[in-house]
């Protein structure tokens, strides 16, 4: 007993030592670790080469000794004295030179190491490589001082001033492996240009790289490769994203001719372009004069007609609803649709005039059939209307017809839906009276129903596959929505191979032609007028 009493003891000594060095440790060395942060480095080529020795971010103390973490911004405060205390355990092992490397501080700054005056900075988003001799530096008790004020020099381009060390603050030396970042190509001029940048304040300069990557990826993305111009440097991060996805970026916003402001600002008056367009709010929605001139207030104030939810979820229920007034209108045709859609090898196999849809169940299926077309033309349509994706529906550029109706607008989902609606009735019935004009001159009366009731086979139930996709893109985030995207073009891509093949091997067993003839079919009334739009 006394043995296991004695166990008992030694292991309550042993957790009450290690509670009590648990609280020693975030007393003592505790403070002294929140102070240095890990090390988190972004290079630029000012900095290329180089790598890091401390990270000086973390906890400084203000002249009245409050205590601030290291990035920040502020815009409740016109002046501020920062001071950072720390050691160099690694004294001996230091370069004769190192460097002092503040990324961005603002708005104006003076800064000191050990009472000796460093730097005096005037650029609030400009990087600073200040060199430092080891006989500058102690191994213990160093004093680096930033005195901050929102006094100085004023840009136009710039948003309201404010106080920070709101990036990078690091040591730097030599490194015997250097690497270097890959960052933008930068272009003197251009004929026009995407204003991009993290404009709202709160704390978005601190992490202007989730901004930047928003802005520059996703549903909404810039899609075409023209330079964007960054009204004000954005971080090494950001420029490494940039650089990563190949955007060109433009030496100053003033080179470009023509701008295009990604996202609402909060630049002066001064900085008004000669040709500026806005494409989106604050919360990156289109702005209701999508792609035209407004001033800097109205774009606060404009709101855009966002896809109407009620309309999407009646545009998913749209199957359902064609398919109840089928029944409504002919319920004894409505029993037999199953086998005819859902049978297509067989009907192929097995067609005879016997087994054509009757006249009400065809014309109605391709009414159905031309609705739903259009629903996905449409809401792909309306996609690359808030995206500016021009590239991805266009071949003949500026010289094709959706391109030159529906470039600088801003319709709603409701007005393109018709839109869609007109030209896939137009086409389809501009087809039926050629194909009926063929078949009465030729004596073959029976081209026109079966041209139809192959159109019907089609387009069913494959039809309904990148149709719900279509539909459900809306209800996404941008990241989730541009995989969704990709998606929808795939099954896009199947649906019309699939639709081309029941085509090619319909055509077949109905007039046993020739494949060529086929093929001119396909070619010259299935994929031409969509070329000659797109």
């Amino acid at each position: 007993m006394e043995a296991k009493s004695a166990n008992v003891n030694k292991y309550r000594c042993k957790f009450l030592s290690l509670g009590l060095a648990g609280i020693a440790w975030l007393l003592g060395f505790g403070t002294s670790w929140s102070q240095q942060a890990p090390i988190s480095y972004y290079p630029s080529p000012l900095t290329g080469g180089l790598r890091p020795v401390m990270n000086l971010q973390g906890i400084w103390f203000d002249e009245n000794g409050n205590r601030h973490v290291v990035p920040f911004n502020y815009f409740d405060r016109d002046e501020m004295e920062l001071t950072r205390k720390f050691d160099l355990h690694n004294y001996e092992q230091l370069q004769d030179t190192i460097f002092l490397y503040c990324e961005s501080v603002a708005w104006s700054s003076e800064i000191l190491l050990n009472g000796k005056l460093l730097a005096v900075t005037d650029d609030p988003f400009a990087e600073h490589l200040l060199p430092l001799q080891k006989s500058w530096l102690q191994p213990s008790a160093n004093v680096l001082t930033i005195r901050l004020s929102t006094a100085g020099l004023s840009f136009p381009w710039y948003p309201r001033r404010f106080l920070g060390v709101f990036r990078q603050l690091l040591l730097l030396e030599v490194d015997s492996l250097p690497s270097f970042p890959k960052f933008p190509i930068t272009v003197a001029a251009a004929q026009k240009a995407a204003l991009l940048a993290a404009w709202s304040p709160e704390d978005q300069y601190l992490r202007d790289d989730l901004i930047i990557r928003e802005l520059a990826s996703g549903l909404f993305s810039f899609p075409d490769r023209i330079p964007i111009a960054l009204p004000f440097r954005p971080s090494n991060q950001s420029m490494a994203i940039l650089g990563a996805l190949g955007w060109p970026v433009l030496a100053s916003p003033d080179a470009a001719d023509s701008l295009a402001a990604y996202n609402a600002f909060l630049f002066s008056t001064e900085a008004e372009h000669k040709n500026l367009h806005f494409w989106r709010d604050v919360e990156l929605r289109p702005t209701a004069a999508y792609r035209h001139y407004q001033g800097m207030i109205d774009v606060e104030r404009t709101e855009f007609n966002q896809p109407n939810r009620a309309i999407l979820v009646l545009f998913l229920l749209l199957p359902v609803i064609c398919m109840l007034l089928i029944k409504l209108l002919v319920p004894r045709s409505y029993g037999s649709l199953g086998e005819y859609l859902t049978k297509t090898k067989i009907y192929l196999e097995l067609i005879a005039d016997n087994k054509f849809l009757k006249v009400e169940q065809r014309w109605l299926m391709n009414a159905m059939r031309m609705i739903l077309t259009s629903v996905t033309f449409g809401l792909f349509l309306y996609y690359v209307q808030l995206s500016e994706s021009w590239k991805i529906l266009n071949f003949f550029g500026s010289h094709s017809v959706l391109y030159r109706a529906l470039h600088g607008s801003a319709l709603p989902l409701w007005e393109i839906f018709l839109w869609a609606l007109a030209i896939i009735f137009a086409l389809n019935l501009l087809k039926y009276i050629l194909i009926n004009g063929v078949g009465t001159i030729f004596r073959v009366y029976t081209l026109g129903p079966s041209i139809q009731n192959l159109d019907v086979f089609a387009a069913f139930p494959s039809n309904l596959v990148p149709f719900l996709p279509a539909t459900f893109i809306f209800f996404l985030e941008p990241t989730a929505g541009s995989i969704v995207l990709r998606v929808w073009a795939i099954l896009f891509v199947l649906y019309g191979a699939r639709r081309v093949w029941v085509l090619y091997s319909g055509l077949g067993k109905l007039y046993q032609i020739s494949g060529s003839l086929k093929f001119l079919y396909i070619c010259t009334l299935e994929i031409l007028p969509w070329i000659i739009l797109i």
